[in-house]
């Protein structure tokens, strides 16, 4: 998995997943938007997980798209 998407146990069936890109704000380039996606599906194929905590690193969870 990127590290640019950490995903983590945080209880039973309960998930973390947190958008490490704080310098950017957590804006969503191909890159990240990539690795959600790939986290996301990992997720969906769990057969315990319940529930799903999304987060961003840093002083921001996402400033929407990064358009640089």
């Amino acid at each position: 998995m990127s590290d640019l998407v950490r995903l983590e146990p945080a209880a039973d069936g309960v998930l973390r997943l947190t958008l490490n890109r704080p310098q950017a704000l957590n804006a969503l380039n191909r890159e990240l938007t990539g690795a959600l996606e790939a986290a996301l599906e990992r997720v969906a194929a769990m057969d315990g997980a319940r529930v799903l905590v999304v987060a961003g690193r840093g002083r921001a969870f996402c400033a929407g798209n990064d358009i640089k």
